[in-house]
């Protein structure tokens, strides 16, 4: 259910939260972003997994349609897809 994958990524989002400034260095020396940049991108991917866990029943909720219905379910471990240069 969709509530049980928002259950298995929330523990993700505290240790981002708790880890930000630590990710934040390690993106910059990996790809040489500014530190700036690489905090904002620790940011956005915490707002992003915020917006998910509070929007996502409503995206994935099953579509009633004449004559059946539209189910969402999981195909695989993606999360998300993202450029190459937003690592996180």
């Amino acid at each position: 259910t969709i509530e049980e994958r928002i259950g298995i990524l929330s523990p993700l989002l505290k240790k981002l939260d708790e880890n930000k400034t630590k990710i934040a260095n390690l993106i910059s020396e990996d790809m040489g972003k500014p530190i700036s940049l690489s905090e904002a991108e620790v940011s956005r991917t915490i707002q992003s997994l915020k917006l998910f866990f509070e929007e996502s029943p409503n995206w994935l909720a099953h579509e009633r349609r004449d004559p059946g219905t539209i189910v969402y379910e999981p195909l695989g471990l993606a999360f998300a897809i993202t450029p190459w240069n937003f690592p996180l």
